[in-house]
């Protein structure tokens, strides 16, 4: 846990502040598993902090991360990630700051909560975090255009006392 709450704070991905007196805040829980060899025997414990956060202050989280990154006057588009894009660490790119794109995916990584559509997308730019570069970030950046035209989406998760799960599948 402690090792989680350093990589957030080398990587900013949000900053401890105090909340104010008016508003209602994001509660997170740490959730712990024990990750196995092969053999069952104990290969290491991890610990990650889990939101708890409704979709009004998710949206107020995705607009301040508009902000953090000067996008929110940036034009929206339809969908997370460009069709077909092959994201490489190989190539001629510019290198980019780390920080800044750690920051950058954190926070979307954050917001996956909530958020399933970006799911991939973030999945794809985690890949890049030790390597990353201009395509990186302008990858990172069309999620953030993306989210600008669906601020009002996302799932929002309910306390109650029957639940009953729907699935649908396509398989041809």
């Amino acid at each position: 846990m402690i090792d989680e709450i350093k990589m957030i704070q080398k990587n900013q991905t949000w900053e401890l502040t105090e909340g104010p007196a008016n508003r209602k805040t994001i509660g997170v829980k740490w959730v712990y598993r024990a990750k196995q060899n092969t053999d069952g025997s104990l290969n290491k414990l991890k610990a990650r902090l889990v939101v708890n956060g409704s979709v009004n202050n998710m949206k107020i989280f995705a607009a301040k991360i508009l902000s953090k990154f000067s996008m929110e006057n940036c034009k929206p588009t339809s969908t997370p990630m460009t069709v077909g894009m092959k994201l490489s660490s190989q190539g001629d790119h510019e290198q980019v700051s780390e920080s800044a794109y750690r920051s950058l995916v954190g926070c979307l990584l954050y917001l996956t909560a909530t958020r399933p559509d970006i799911m991939f997308a973030v999945s794809i730019l985690l890949r890049f975090m030790h390597c990353c570069n201009t395509q990186h970030f302008q990858a990172a950046k069309r999620v953030l255009k993306y989210i600008k035209g669906t601020l009002s989406h996302g799932i929002q998760f309910r306390k109650t006392e029957n639940l009953k799960l729907v699935s649908y599948t396509d398989s041809d």
